[in-house]
C-alpha cells in the first residue's frame, strides 16, 4: 500500500512539475509578447509555432533560464520542468499538423533548433535551482 502511494505521490509530482513548466512557459511568452519584444513573424501560417518561436532572443533566453533555476529553486523536479517548459512548441507543432495535414511536412529545422535547446536550458536553469536550493538549506543547518 505505501509503494502505491509513494508511487502516485511521484506521478503526481511530476504531473505538477511538468503542468507547472508548460504555464511558466507559455506565460514568458505570453509577456514577451505583450511588452513587444517578440519578433515580426517570417511566414505566413503557423501561427501557434511562431508565436512561441519569435520571442527566442537573448534576454528571452535569460529570462527562460531563470525561471527554470526559479521552479527548480522552489523544489520542482528538474525533468518534468524542463519537459514542461520547452512542451508547447511541439504541442503547437501537433495542433498545426492536425488542422493542415500539409503544413511542416519536413522536419522544421527552426522548431528543432528551439526545441533542444529549449529543454536543455531550462533543465540547467532547474538544476542550478536545485542546487541552490540544496545549499542554502546546507548552510541553514551548519
Amino acid at each position: 500500500m505505501d509503494d502505491e502511494r509513494t508511487r502516485s505521490g511521484i506521478a503526481f509530482g511530476a504531473l505538477s512539475a511538468w503542468l507547472v513548466g508548460i504555464l511558466t512557459s507559455i506565460f514568458l511568452v505570453a509577456l514577451c509578447h505583450a511588452a513587444h519584444l517578440a519578433s515580426t513573424p517570417r511566414e505566413s501560417g503557423y501561427a501557434l509555432s511562431q508565436y512561441l518561436s519569435t520571442c527566442a532572443s537573448g534576454f528571452f533566453v535569460l529570462v527562460f533560464a531563470l525561471a527554470g533555476a526559479l521552479l527548480g529553486f522552489l523544489d520542482f523536479r528538474r525533468t518534468p520542468v524542463a519537459l514542461g517548459m520547452m512542451s508547447p512548441l511541439p504541442i503547437a507543432l501537433v495542433v498545426e499538423v492536425l488542422q493542415d495535414p500539409t503544413s511542416h511536412n519536413l522536419l522544421p529545422f527552426e522548431i528543432l533548433m528551439l526545441w533542444v535547446p529549449a529543454f536543455l536550458l531550462a533543465f540547467v536553469g532547474a538544476t542550478a535551482g536545485t542546487h541552490l536550493r540544496a545549499a542554502r538549506v546546507e548552510s541553514r543547518n551548519h
